[in-house]
Order: C-alpha cells, then sequence, then structure tokens
C-alpha cells in the first residue's frame, strides 16, 4: 500500500468542534485504476480527503501533469459519474487523463555515454537496459569486454576470490532469479572461484546475452571531457574526445612488458596505448557520462636494496610478466 504525503491549505478561520471535523483520524485504502488497462495504484489517505487533495498529490508523484488534467470517475448505477474538487474520495476510483502511474523517463537530447567495459561499465549497462534506457554507450581501450584488472592484471594462475555466486556481473533478483533464460541465470553450474579466463567468459556471456555489445564501442581510448555550458544548466552536455587505439594483450607467460606497459604512468595508462591510424579521432556528444576507471591499473614499480645483486629471477607476477618456469 502507498502512501502519497500530502500537505493541504488548513482554515484557520474554522475553531471549536468544527475544527476537529475538519481533519479525520482514521484512513481508507483507497484503489485507483485506469480504464482500458490493468495499472491499478493503491494508497491509504485520510477519510476526509478530497478529490482536490489527491488529485494534486498524484500529479506530484508523476511529476509531469497539472493537476486539472486528472479526473476521478466512479460507478454509478449502469453509468459513470466525474467526481468534483469537492467531493470525498471514494474507495475504488478509475482515474481520466493518465496513461500509467510511473513517472515518465527524462528523454535527454544526447545519449549517455559510460566509459569502462570492466565490471560496473557493464552492470550499470544492465540497470540502464532494466530501465528501459537504451540510449547510450560504452567506451573502452580494449577490444573485449571485462576490463583491465581481469584482461591484462590477472594472469592465468589467477582465480576469483569473492564466491562467484556474488560475484557475477548478473547477481540481482531482476537477472538471477530461477526461471530466468538469459546467462542461464543463477550460476548454479559455475565454480565457486573461476579462473581468470572463465571470469572474462562470464562477462562476454553477459555482454551477448543481454545485448550489450551492440553499444560498445571498443578499442577507443576517452581522452578528454569538455562540459559545454548552457543558459540552464540542466541542458549542459559533454563533449568526448575519442582516440581509436590498438589494444594489445599477451596470451603467454612470460616476456618483457607490452608497449602501453611502458608507456604508462604513475596515473595509468592514459595516452599509453597505440593509435589506430586505420580510424579517425572523434567527438561524441553525451547528456551525461559516468566513468569506472578500474582498480589495479598500473603496479607501483619498487627497487629494493640489493636487488642488482641479486642473481635470481625477480619479475612482477602481473600482466603475465611472469614467465613460471623460472619458479621453483
Amino acid at each position: 500500500m502507498d502512501i502519497l504525503p500530502w500537505k493541504g491549505e488548513q482554515d484557520f478561520s474554522v475553531t471549536g468542534a468544527k475544527a476537529g471535523q475538519l481533519c479525520s483520524t482514521t484512513h481508507i485504502d483507497v484503489t485507483l485504476s485506469i480504464p482500458g488497462t490493468d495499472e491499478v495504484f493503491n494508497v491509504a489517505v485520510q477519510t476526509c480527503t478530497k478529490v482536490q487533495d489527491l488529485k494534486y498529490a498524484l500529479s506530484a508523484k508523476m511529476g509531469y501533469l497539472e493537476p486539472d488534467r486528472i479526473s476521478f470517475v466512479v460507478k454509478q448505477g449502469c453509468t459513470y459519474k466525474k467526481l468534483q474538487e469537492s467531493d470525498q474520495v471514494l474507495k475504488k476510483m478509475l482515474v481520466q487523463g493518465i496513461k500509467n502511474f510511473k513517472p515518465p523517463l527524462h528523454q535527454y537530447p544526447h545519449p549517455y555515454a559510460i566509459i569502462g567495459a570492466g565490471y560496473n561499465g557493464l552492470k550499470t549497462a544492465l540497470y540502464m537496459l532494466r530501465d528501459k534506457q537504451t540510449d547510450f554507450t560504452i567506451f573502452d581501450r580494449y577490444d573485449k569486454v571485462g576490463g583491465h584488472a581481469w584482461l591484462e592484471s590477472a594472469n592465468k594462475t589467477t582465480r576469483l576470490q569473492t564466491e562467484f555466486s556474488t560475484y557475477h556481473i548478473w547477481y540481482g533478483e531482476e537477472w538471477s532469479t530461477l526461471g530466468v533464460e538469459k546467462c542461464g541465470g543463477p550460476p548454479l553450474d559455475w565454480e565457486i572461484w573461476p579462473c581468470r579466463d572463465r571470469v572474462i567468459e562470464h562477462f562476454e556471456l553477459c555482454a551477448q546475452e543481454y545485448g550489450i555489445y551492440a553499444h560498445c564501442q571498443l578499442g577507443v581510448d576517452v581522452e578528454s571531457a569538455d562540459v559545454i555550458q548552457r543558459p540552464n544548466k540542466n541542458d549542459n552536455y559533454y563533449n568526448l574526445s575519442c582516440q581509436p587505439v590498438l589494444p594489445n594483450r599477451k596470451d603467454e607467460q612470460g616476456g618483457e612488458k607490452l608497449e602501453h606497459h611502458k608507456n604508462a604512468t604513475t596515473e595509468g595508462y592514459a595516452g599509453a596505448f597505440r593509435v589506430d591510424r586505420n580510424r579517425k579521432p572523434f567527438v561524441f556528444t553525451a547528456s551525461c557520462f559516468c566513468i569506472w576507471p578500474g582498480n589495479l591499473i598500473n603496479p607501483r614499480q619498487l627497487t629494493y636494496p640489493g636487488e642488482d645483486l641479486f642473481q635470481g629471477f625477480v619479475e612482477y607476477g602481473v600482466e603475465m610478466r611472469c614467465d613460471y618456469n623460472n619458479v621453483i
């Protein structure tokens, strides 16, 4: 049962016993329905609530309708009667002037942008699609979904350190309930702590099953974002400067750093990837955007005392740099 908060104007000119009659201390359950639809809205109101009060409260809930566009109708015998503003609300009423009881989605003039196709980027896309928001684009420097942490920082021996049942990207009652067909619903047949390749596989599965790849521009580095100011700040938008790049990942353990590893800075891989000369830079206009830069981006390099005198093998266990043939 929904409760619509609404504060009406009190008539302070009335005093004495009549004042107590202006506000009821009891409530009734009102069922509102829209003719020709299955839309039903239940609301608890004070018994003394007038039609005008409920119209204003419903208008505030919808967020886009003026109260005078809403009318309440009740069945009276073999006909229907339109209630007046001063009438007291009844337990069952038909609502005219609206299509449903859900506030409409705001329509922006430009698409949404999601920077990063790792865990959070894909999860954001799932929420967008759940809310029927399809006007969005995901950008990522890599040529596939999964994010840097799993595509590069992890190696073939890396395993998930969180139980997969609570980590999987389609976790949530909307996507992981028994009976849901996409991605198989709850991951009953997956390993508890899957290896890197299986984690990447599950990202791929989600992106394909839910059509997220259709919204992706992969192999693209978003280098900067410029806000375009408008007289009304709610109309501001952003121009994203996008540079196509050539991502490169290792398939085998060992070997030196890749080119973009060498070009990385303490702030990460911005500008470190090799430019794709076969594709032109472009500007993407977005009404709003979110950034998911991820974690485990560029490991801090430390030189230990005496490392130059050590005769053994020294390497970081990230980005598939370590040749495990050198490990006993």
